[in-house]
């Protein structure tokens, strides 16, 4: 198998984040019914950021308290497919009413519209962007013509359907909100002059959600679309591999390097609050041939006079263990 890895103790995923949202706290679980985002998914680009994977953010201590998950005995691997046709990506574009030649570039990007109505794709994904400036708004007008979060999750439902987007396996997780402000030079504070709401869609394969693929819409002031996201590979099943147990990756953890989105300097003691089984088909670096099991731990950690959220994860499959440790 040509598989992969970057070579240290543990993974770290998903991505560099765009935009880290204030306040973000690690889940207790991961499930179908909803919740927060986990960190690290919010963004939906691969931006590398530099020392990340093999940072300093190792804390001299890292403890658990919760109870370790039952987990199977075996899992599947699948292969992955990220590949789009591009009679595809013409058919999407004709379906979302955007008529032009396909364009493409030496990084692979391809590009079908002009100005702020095209899709983009790369590697398989779809970026749909309808992206006209939108001027500054009062508060007052913000909070009475923004779509309740029920209302944005009817227009990305029905926006996903009728333009035949929504992916087999794809749903509804969560909304979240961008807010924009500006400084005001009279009072010397922040005020909100815009807002949105980003409706997300999550999948699960085999009851183990699958965190690095995503798809979400956003739905300006007004309830209208203005861009839809989706990195969505086609999975097929490779074969079964024997699932080390949760003690055994918590030992990996232990040893490896920790994500902290917000940062730290000086990290010390680190306390795991949730383990979960998901799947994942790309770290921060590379693109996998297969779409794995890993352990997502998440947690607090204390350093620099300050406690933060943490992730990381951890390969399921000894086969792919030892290729890290």
């Amino acid at each position: 198998m040509n598989i992969k890895f970057v070579k240290i103790s543990g993974i770290a995923l998903v991505i560099a984040l765009i935009a880290i949202l204030a306040g973000l706290f690690a889940l207790n679980g991961i499930g179908p019914n909803g919740g927060e985002l986990p960190p690290g998914v919010e963004n939906v680009t691969r931006i590398q950021v530099t020392g990340i994977l093999e940072s300093s953010y190792k804390p001299s201590e890292v403890t658990s308290e919760i109870a370790f998950p039952s987990v199977p005995e075996k899992m599947t691997v699948y292969t992955v497919d990220r590949s789009i046709s591009e009679k595809e990506l013409l058919q999407i574009a004709d379906n979302l009413g955007i008529s032009d030649e396909i364009s493409k570039t030496h990084s692979g990007f391809i590009t079908i519209g002009q100005g702020n109505n095209q899709i983009t794709s790369y590697k398989g994904t779809v970026d749909y962007s309808d992206d006209k400036t939108l001027p500054g708004y009062s508060p007052e007008y913000i909070d009475t013509h923004l779509p309740s979060d029920e209302e944005a999750r009817r227009i990305a439902d029905e926006f996903l359907d009728s333009h035949n987007l929504r992916p087999d396996g794809a749903v509804f997780y969560n909304t979240t909100h961008d807010v924009g402000h500006f400084v005001s030079p009279e009072r010397g504070v922040e005020i909100k002059n815009s807002e949105s709401i980003n409706v997300w869609y999550r999948h699960w394969i085999d009851g183990n959600m699958v965190l690095t693929d995503k798809l979400y819409v956003k739905i300006d002031v007004h309830g209208q679309v203005r861009k839809m996201f989706r990195e969505w590979p086609h999975y097929e099943p490779y074969k079964e591999f024997s699932i080390i147990g949760p003690e055994i990756a918590y030992g990996y953890l232990k040893d490896s390097a920790i994500v902290i989105p917000e940062g730290m300097k000086s990290p010390e003691k680190a306390k795991v609050t949730s383990i979960s089984m998901v799947y994942i088909d790309h770290t921060m670096t590379e693109d996998l041939d297969y779409l794995i099991p890993v352990y997502y731990f998440q947690g607090v950690v204390q350093g620099d006079g300050k406690e933060a959220v943490f992730y990381q994860c951890i390969p399921a499959t000894p086969e792919f263990a030892a290729k890290i440790t």
